[in-house]
């Protein structure tokens, strides 16, 4: 069998020398161990247990306001002296928010806490023609109609899950922020919003991750808020689609899906009439 394994290497070195893919190192974390990752395309962000946050070669300084109730001053200040792992995440996707007006909102009431970012949709970085949630789109739309892409959620879902693994391990409470709520909010113009809700988890590697969860909520013009459902919970955490179902219901009211539609500006297409 020796002769054998001999012959392999030259073939194994010709196969190495045309591999694309390439890590590229970032200033730290040094030693830990992988806990949380998220990928971006060509770009893969890790978070580590042991060692702090995920790393990114960043320069950039910008501000994300926070807000915060329900917590004690003690864990407040951990939320607020963490922020930075929101734009420090994002910069390693190559998205940089300096232009990017981000709010996160922390609130804890009745055992239960939330941790929601809120971003203008119109923001042409995040959901423009360039960004990966475009492409990712228009990559979808040979195959499927009536869909929402989430693909620029997920990279705002991805940076709040990471924030809230890393104030857990410094807080010494690391189930209870652990099991708090993301929430990633749309906002247009118009101040009509559409959100989106994920929970996280750690798998049966021990990997840390975060799962959408099938309802969504839309506050469009003078309408009170709305849950919408999404008919495919499968292509929601798998492809990151999200299919809110008919813009009306079977009386020709319009249903919680007609307003998200005119949201993404998006126009349905009725399906074929089965023959």
């Amino acid at each position: 069998m020796r002769p054998n394994s001999i012959c392999l290497l030259p073939l194994l070195t010709l196969l190495c020398h045309y591999s694309f893919g390439q890590w590229v190192q970032t200033n730290g974390p040094y030693g830990g161990n992988v806990a949380a990752c998220a990928d971006f395309g060509t770009n893969m962000s890790a978070g580590s247990w042991t060692m702090g946050s995920a790393q990114a070669d960043t320069s950039d300084n910008s501000k994300v306001k926070v807000t915060i109730e329900g917590l004690s001053a003690e864990y407040s200040e951990m939320f607020k002296k963490k922020i930075i792992e929101i734009p420090q995440f994002l910069h390693a996707s190559n998205i940089k928010i300096s232009t990017i007006p981000l709010t996160v909102n922390v609130t804890y009431k009745d055992g239960q806490g939330r941790i929601r970012v809120v971003v203008n949709y119109q923001t042409d970085i995040l959901f423009g023609s360039n960004s990966d949630d475009y492409k990712h789109r228009q990559s979808w739309e040979p195959y499927y109609a009536n869909f929402v892409s989430l693909r620029g959620v997920r990279q705002l879902m991805a940076a709040i899950h990471n924030y809230k693994r890393q104030v857990a391990i410094e807080s010494g409470r690391s189930h209870e922020i652990s099991n708090f709520d993301l929430c990633v909010r749309l906002v247009d113009n118009a101040r009509n919003w559409v959100q989106f809700v994920a929970h996280s988890y750690t798998n049966s590697n021990g990997v840390y991750l975060f799962q959408f969860v099938e309802n969504a909520e839309i506050k469009y013009g003078k309408n009170p808020a709305m849950q919408f459902v999404t008919n495919n919970p499968r292509a929601l955490n798998e492809i990151s689609l999200f299919f809110p179902g008919p813009p009306r219901g079977l009386d020709g009211s319009r249903s919680p899906a007609y307003y998200v539609y005119k949201f993404f500006n998006i126009q349905y297409v009725e399906p074929p009439v089965p023959k």
